[in-house]
């Protein structure tokens, strides 16, 4: 088993790249624990696993350099809005390293310092639907040419295409 240091994590929200702003990335998936104790558990204790749930926090250095697709003017605009999908790349993000996806509601983004500090952040996000853990195919800018690079996920059978 792999073990890894962060050096080069992406943070994804609303197709915006923040990972230069980001020195912080925690995803929590987690499933609700209900009780199904009866009185012929025996004395133990009996647990079924409930609804699931993703979380996302994440802080860093506030920036605003004044363009389309700035840390602050998407964040704080898209506090409160459903659906914005979130991915978070544990390695650098690059063609079949995996990652995590979810449709997210912005839950709260708060930036702030006491005097003297760098102006930083936090962004916390809630699940909106499930998590998935894939496999980035293409990043990057791309062109409309028309022409790319073929992909294969998995192996393929005789019987598939």
């Amino acid at each position: 088993m792999a073990t890894y240091v962060l050096e080069d994590a992406k943070l994804y929200i609303s197709g915006n790249d923040f990972s230069g702003d980001v020195n912080q990335i925690t995803l929590s998936h987690e499933a609700e624990i209900q009780d199904k104790t009866t009185f012929g558990s025996g004395g133990t204790l009996e647990k079924l696993p409930g609804l699931k749930n993703t979380t996302l926090g994440s802080s860093g250095f506030w920036d605003n350099a004044g363009g389309d697709g700035d840390l602050d003017d998407v964040l704080f605009d898209e506090v409160g809005t459903t659906e914005e999908p979130v991915t978070v790349c544990p390695t650098n993000g690059a063609d079949g390293e995996w990652a995590y996806t979810f449709k997210s509601l912005l839950a709260s983004y708060a930036p702030g310092a006491a005097v003297g500090e760098v102006l930083a952040f936090t962004v916390n996000a809630e699940g909106h639907g499930a998590l998935v853990r894939g496999t980035i195919m293409a990043a990057g800018a791309k062109t409309a040419t028309g022409t790319g690079t073929a992909r294969q996920l998995g192996a393929v059978t005789a019987t598939q295409k």
